[in-house]
């Protein structure tokens, strides 16, 4: 008897510290390294040659990570490849690389244009304008199904949770960030990367539960996923584009009305100090009085302060007359972001799959051209998309002296890639244990990794369309997709671990 407390400690206390030690070391190890990845890409951002960046690496390195990775080899190594998060981390590494190595393409490509910009556009037309709603209506046609719809209505419903609090928390964090940066925020923190990284983490995916059918099946999970996603992307999501560009052209607008101002009076406070010297300078006065008259008449007769601050009265007219709009006239001024490509084939998807009529008229001959075509097209978007992704990182700056803030990247890939799916595994955790949601292991990974995916790279396409801040905006996606490799391994291991227990 009295060595029984002896005994039930080794035989369920010490396996419980054990296993909480390893995972609390292993998820150290993944935030050292996540954090030493981003050090790095900061420095060649910030240095030029690969000399200054060893250096600036070496010299601010902290020689502890030489034990954590000693440590590492020898013991946590084995274990790890063991329980299988070796090749959690090896698909989602393998998922980045392939976007990484697609957007390099870009680049090179980038540079044998002869006009940039109007090439960078022409590209952002054709992949948002034809090749998406192509893959949108060809997705909805031929895989969605009414029973579909009736066994997994959960994956329509279950976007509006990220997107909700994305949106809430990006609201929250604009005092903290550049007011020209605001609508970057939101586009980072409210929009996800369905399609193409969710089915790159979903097909490569090998646990021991993980069928071949659960596999075909978590592509029809990721489709109705996309579904509602994709509706509220390319109208609310084109809608807060268009808003920041125009604020970002109203505060351009501003600071020239206030440099003429400045120059105006710098003018006049010349022609005072001239018309207040003393005696001995009246003849220069006299000399050259008149030209400075002349001059300062030119100025007064260009004056381009009027014409900035009459477009700030027509933007001021316009939202007065928008705040005065009737319920009906509002809509009607807001219709066409519901009227958008991808809008209209989203809901031509959905007859021709869920409505008889339109069905029956795509299985003839006609029907069945059109279908071909648009599937031929369709499997060219997410490339087209990411040699567009590629060709935004040489894209020319408008203002190179303001460089892209350290915290607002920080900011954009702790929300997303942590606090976001944090809070929605409690919200999908609350859901099953109130037997809400059915406990479907297969359907509940989906869309948990589906709320952790980075943000979509198709935003990147709007703003090059309206020309907002696409090289910062490239610059956010690259590195939350270097730095979603090992978020995805963390939250993949969470996941399996909580659907194993």
């Amino acid at each position: 008897m009295p060595f029984l407390p002896v005994v039930h400690c080794r035989k369920y206390i010490c396996p419980c510290i054990h296993s909480a030690l390893y995972y609390f070391i292993y998820l150290f190890f993944l935030v050292s390294l996540l954090g030493e990845f981003l050090f790095f890409f900061f420095f060649f951002f910030v240095f030029k040659t690969l000399g200054e960046i060893i250096h600036a690496y070496i010299r601010t390195n902290n020689y502890i990570y030489i034990f954590i990775f000693i440590y590492w080899d020898l013991v946590l190594l084995p274990h790890v490849c063991k329980e299988g998060t070796m090749d959690r981390f090896i698909s989602s590494a393998v998922t980045v690389g392939k976007v990484i190595l697609v957007s390099v393409v870009g680049i090179w490509i980038s540079q044998h244009f002869h006009n940039k910009e109007k090439s960078l556009k022409a590209l952002s037309y054709i992949s948002v304008k034809i090749f998406l709603p192509c893959l949108l209506f060809s997705q909805l046609a031929k895989d969605l199904s009414w029973d579909m719809i009736h066994k997994y209505y959960w994956a329509c419903i279950l976007p509006l949770i990220p997107m909700i609090f994305g949106f809430c928390t990006a609201l929250a964090f604009r005092p903290f960030i550049p007011a020209e940066l605001h609508g970057l925020l939101l586009l980072s923190c409210t929009f996800q990367s369905i399609v193409s990284y969710g089915l790159g983490i979903v097909l490569n995916l090998d646990i021991s539960w993980w069928s071949k059918e659960d596999r075909s099946e978590a592509q029809s999970y990721v489709f109705l996923f996309n579904l509602l996603h994709s509706l509220f992307l390319w109208s609310f999501g084109t809608m807060i584009v268009e808003k920041g560009a125009m604020a970002l052209e109203e505060m351009k607008a501003t600071a020239a009305v206030a440099t003429a101002v400045s120059a105006e009076d710098d003018g006049d406070d010349a022609i005072t100090s001239m018309r207040n010297t003393s005696g001995a300078l009246v003849e220069m006065e006299e000399c050259f009085g008149a030209e400075s008259h002349q001059s300062a008449g030119q100025l007064e007769a260009y004056q381009p302060a009027p014409e900035i601050n009459s477009t700030r009265d027509v933007v001021e007219r316009e939202n007065k007359c928008t705040a005065d709009l009737t319920w009906p006239e509002y809509i009607r001024v807001q219709l066409p972001y519901l009227l958008s490509e991808q809008i209209i084939a989203s809901f031509l998807g959905l007859l021709v799959a869920l409505v008889p009529p339109f069905y029956l008229l795509a299985k003839n001959p006609v029907g069945e051209v059109l279908m071909g075509g648009i599937s031929f097209l369709a499997p060219g978007a997410v490339p087209l998309q990411l040699l567009v992704l590629g060709v935004n990182v040489t894209a020319d700056d408008e203002d190179d002296s303001k460089k892209l803030p350290i915290c607002f990247l920080v900011v954009v890939i702790l929300l997303r890639l942590l606090f976001i799916p944090a809070i929605c595994f409690c919200i999908i955790h609350i859901l099953v244990v109130n037997a809400l949601m059915p406990y479907d292991k297969p359907f509940i990974l989906v869309m948990l990794i589906l709320t952790s995916a980075p943000t979509a790279i198709n935003t990147s396409s709007i703003c090059s369309i309206y020309s907002y801040k696409v090289k910062e905006y490239t610059k956010v996606l690259l590195f939350m997709y270097m730095a979603c490799i090992f978020t995805t391994t963390v939250w993949l291991t969470v996941y399996v671990w909580y659907l194993d227990s």
